[in-house]
């Protein structure tokens, strides 16, 4: 269990910090870190933290809640609506 631990608090510290770091220099810097991780070992954890921040700023951002403005929804009906009775 000891050795799954330091990767996996790496991960953790990645997903965290993601929000706080831009995407694009995240991704360019991931295969170096591999790469220098797998000349010395313990830098292995900055590609696995790389990772999990890169993974996090892929989530898509929740869009703000709109308020009390009003909407205008426009759509076309393709077919009519099926009929189920009266008060239904």
């Amino acid at each position: 269990m000891i050795p799954l631990l330091f990767p996996l608090l790496a991960l953790i510290a990645g997903i965290l910090s993601g929000p706080h770091l831009a995407p694009t220099p995240l991704w360019l810097c991931l295969p170096l870190a591999i790469l220098v991780g797998i000349a010395r070992r313990p830098l292995l954890l900055v590609s696995v933290f790389l990772l999990g921040a890169g993974l996090r700023s892929a989530v898509p951002a929740v869009p703000p809640d709109p308020g009390s403005d009003a909407v205008r929804l426009v759509c076309k009906v393709s077919r009519a609506p099926e009929w189920r009775g009266l008060g239904v």
